[in-house]
């Protein structure tokens, strides 16, 4: 609550872009510092999917060079992460980040990341936690946005809804990420 308070209080005013960037730039800053720490980097993607969902940060000019940083940062945490907090946690900071990057090469990468969530691990409460908030960000959009049209929007958001995330076996998997993949061509 004292978060959301402050962020709506610092947006009325004339250094609130410099104040929120800085915010994020700070959180890049515990990511690098604090590279795999569990009991910092599983808040951090909380607060970061708390702050990063807030429109205020959607209209800031200077958030996609921190956006493109913040995105290697968290692929980072990704690497071989076993942790299902951690990767449970990144779920809504990877779907924020998309829903805010505007450069398609970052928007790919974020893709990327998020077929990695829904594919290749072994964690099917990841898996539907992160198609529930890619689902609701894609619902959302309504320009074309990124790597993401809005024909390819629809197209992914019905494919989310359609699959039982939570009840995929090892052996749908192939199929599955194959018909994800086929949903970007045009």
């Amino acid at each position: 609550m004292a978060l959301n308070n402050f962020i709506k209080e610092i947006a009325g005013k004339p250094n609130a872009e410099t104040v929120l960037i800085s915010i994020l730039q700070h959180a890049n800053r515990i990511m690098k510092e604090h590279h795999n720490s569990e009991r910092l980097i599983v808040p951090l993607f909380k607060t970061l999917e708390f702050i990063l969902g807030r429109e205020e940060f959607a209209a800031i000019q200077g958030v996609q060079n921190v956006i493109t940083e913040m995105t290697e940062l968290v692929s980072k945490e990704m690497e071989n992460c076993k942790s299902i907090m951690r990767l449970t946690a990144s779920t809504g900071t990877v779907v924020c980040l998309l829903g805010l990057a505007k450069d398609k090469e970052v928007s790919k990468k974020l893709l990327d990341m998020a077929a990695r969530l829904l594919f290749d691990k072994e964690f099917p409460k990841v898996r539907k936690a992160l198609a529930d908030k890619f689902y609701l960000i894609l619902v959302a959009q309504t320009e074309d946005h990124g790597a993401i049209t809005t024909t390819v929007a629809e197209r992914i958001s019905d494919f989310l809804c359609e699959t039982d995330w939570l009840n995929l076996s090892q052996d749908e998997i192939p199929a599955t990420k194959e018909a994800y993949e086929n949903l970007f061509l045009e």
